[in-house]
């Protein structure tokens, strides 16, 4: 049987014209998972996985790697704030739409804001499947609350863990660092473990470069960040103070070059790192407990991390070959670079993930710190 063939047996016919940002992403979400349990027996399934086209599958989900009648998410970590007026906001929306109060606030205070790219479990998935017509009057109602107010957040951002937080079917919320065999055997049925299944990570904006073991700033950034901090202390800037040592300048960036580097990683729509090669290493920018870090990768470390992680899933990665003199020459390079990552694909979905090798890395920002 051929690949295509293959792939032709186990494609679904839900079809769904859904939208970016809209709740018609909810609705292709809850339709094909009910697709998917009415041809699978759901006795022998155990978990539902939401992931995008351009994921990259590092590893199989074996028995007893994610225990039954448990749901892996990765959490968006609004502060407390930000997630109060969220539920105001959602609150005030539903009311509009017509539902009653006491419905409205127990919807809202059961706000879990999620990545969309989420594991369900099959006894989570036959209750959203069940409250589907529920699930999109809200998401419908909220979702025009928050556009009116720019939110920022879509219906897929939150409504799958809100709904099954709502209808009391999650025993509770765990965040877990990296699903290791001492967590899974923590996690009880009902749980909803916080630790997103996709390795995600993203290069540095254009013009931010690492030099001498600190990321710099482009001229015009450094310029806007030093006139922010010679405002904010009453000075004309603060940037002098930290060019002494060594010491000093493993600090990171102030508070106002975060903000400029958020600003321009803004600008640049979060691009794909894109590597020429299998070796080539290229800096990309990664968080871990708070920590904003550049890390200096190739790609087979970059994969060797993620499983290290026990991602299930890379996204927001690429491989181009490099401009040659001759096109033959750049397909036949292409060629074989892509055939060695399909190989030590292949060897890790037999579970044989690569040895990380050492790394650079920088801090950026400590957000702890501020």
């Amino acid at each position: 049987m051929s690949g295509a063939q293959l792939v032709k047996q186990r494609m679904l016919d839900t079809r769904v014209n859904a939208e970016w940002g809209n709740t018609s992403l909810v609705e292709a979400f809850l339709d094909s998972m009910a697709e998917i349990l009415q041809r699978c027996n759901p006795g022998g399934l155990r978990h539902i996985v939401l992931a995008s086209g351009h994921d990259i599958p590092l590893q199989l989900l074996p028995a007893g790697h994610l225990p039954a009648g448990v749901t892996m998410y990765g959490s968006y970590d609004y502060g407390a704030d930000d997630t109060a007026a969220l539920q105001a906001v959602m609150y005030r929306g539903m009311l509009d739409a017509g539902f009653a109060a006491d419905e409205a606030r127990a919807w809202a205070g059961s706000l879990v804001p999620h990545h969309q790219w989420l594991i369900v479990s099959v006894e989570h998935a036959l209750v959203l499947v069940a409250l589907r017509d529920k699930i999109l009057q809200v998401a419908k109602a909220v979702h025009k609350a928050w556009s009116e107010q720019e939110c920022g957040i879509a219906a897929d951002e939150y409504i799958i863990l809100t709904a099954l937080r709502w209808a009391g079917c999650i025993r509770g919320l765990q965040k877990v660092k990296w699903l290791t065999q001492h967590w899974r055997q923590k996690l009880q049925p009902g749980t909803a473990a916080n630790c997103c299944p996709t390795q995600v990570i993203y290069p540095l904006p254009s013009g931010w470069t690492v030099l001498e073991g600190r990321l710099q700033l482009p001229a015009a950034a450094a310029a806007s960040a030093a006139a922010a901090a010679g405002k904010a202390a009453g000075s004309s800037s603060t940037r002098g103070s930290r060019a002494g040592s060594p010491e000093q300048q493993q600090q990171g960036l102030t508070l106002e070059e975060f903000h400029e580097l958020q600003v321009a990683a803004s600008d640049a729509a979060k691009h794909p790192v894109t590597w020429r090669s299998m070796q080539e290493k290229v800096w990309c920018e990664d968080e871990r407990h708070g920590r904003m870090l550049a890390i200096s990768l190739s790609l087979r470390q970059l994969l060797a991390m993620a499983s290290q992680r026990c991602a299930l899933l890379l996204r927001k990665v690429d491989m181009r070959s490099s401009c040659s003199s001759t096109e033959e020459h750049a397909a036949g390079s292409r060629k074989t670079q892509e055939q060695q990552l399909l190989e030590l694909l292949a060897q890790m979905w037999l579970g044989n993930a690569p040895k990380l090798t050492s790394y650079k890395e920088v801090l950026i920002f400590d957000k702890e710190a501020h």
